[in-house]
């Protein structure tokens, strides 16, 4: 393999977390060594008003693997979208958040799946309040009823895409998204991209991070299943 291409570009939003930030991206680095990977580690700071900035500014300093934008505060899925779009000539794609260790935790798993799968997306097992359950099914049903084959976590934030496969549905995908991974999910479906839903043990989102799931309501809900399906309804081929 070319060593200039790179084989897996890292995209972590984060927003809000100078608690946990610097143990977080220590120990991706430490997991990418280890697995050999010629890899770039794109960290996007959503805007952050604590010392997120400062602190990843230092970790990147001495670092060229790390490299870090700073944009104003655009929420957590136009941010995961433009990391997306901006890396997609690396060969491989891994989305992740950086409120949870569960995505550091399976990379491995995931990773050696590659040659099987062009897609594989984790699928969390937690403990979700009403309104996230009612909204995750709907989601998940959505998906199945305008691309085909479902995958039930339609939103986890844990995946590992193959940027050949992937390249022109990220340049396609509004930048205003509110949930660009359930459009991902379903255009992956409805492409037959092979694809792995991968049972993860547990999703605990650490104390500290800024991107909280408290804010998702059904207004935001609504908005985000009326852009997945206005998007289908532009692109019917």
């Amino acid at each position: 393999m070319d060593k200039n291409i790179v084989e897996l570009a890292l995209v972590m939003p984060v927003y809000n977390e100078q608690t946990t930030i610097r143990q977080t991206v220590t120990d991706w680095e430490y997991l990418l060594k280890q697995l050999e990977i010629n890899y770039e580690f794109h960290i996007y700071d959503d805007g952050s008003k604590d010392k997120t900035a400062q602190i990843l500014k230092e970790m990147a300093a001495g670092n060229s693997k790390i490299i870090v934008h700073f944009n104003a505060k655009a929420g957590h899925g136009p941010t995961s979208m433009m990391g997306c779009r901006q890396n997609s000539d690396a060969k491989w794609i891994f989305l992740t958040d950086s409120g949870s260790d569960a995505s550091f935790k399976n990379f491995g798993r995931m990773w050696g799946m590659r040659r099987t799968y062009y897609f594989i997306v984790a699928r969390r097992k937690r403990t979700l309040r009403i309104e996230h359950f009612i909204i995750s099914s709907l989601s998940s049903i959505i998906i199945k009823l305008l691309y085909g084959r479902g995958v039930f976590d339609v939103n986890s934030p844990c995946r590992l895409m193959f940027c050949n496969a992937f390249r022109d549905i990220f340049q396609k995908i509004p930048e205003n998204t509110y949930a660009p991974n359930l459009i991902i999910t379903g255009e992956a479906c409805r492409r037959q991209i092979a694809l792995c839903e991968l049972q993860i043990d547990s999703y605990h989102v650490k104390p500290g991070s800024g991107y909280n799931t408290k804010d998702i309501t059904f207004t935001t809900a609504f908005k985000v299943l009326y852009q997945t399906i206005m998007f289908r309804l532009k692109n019917l081929q």
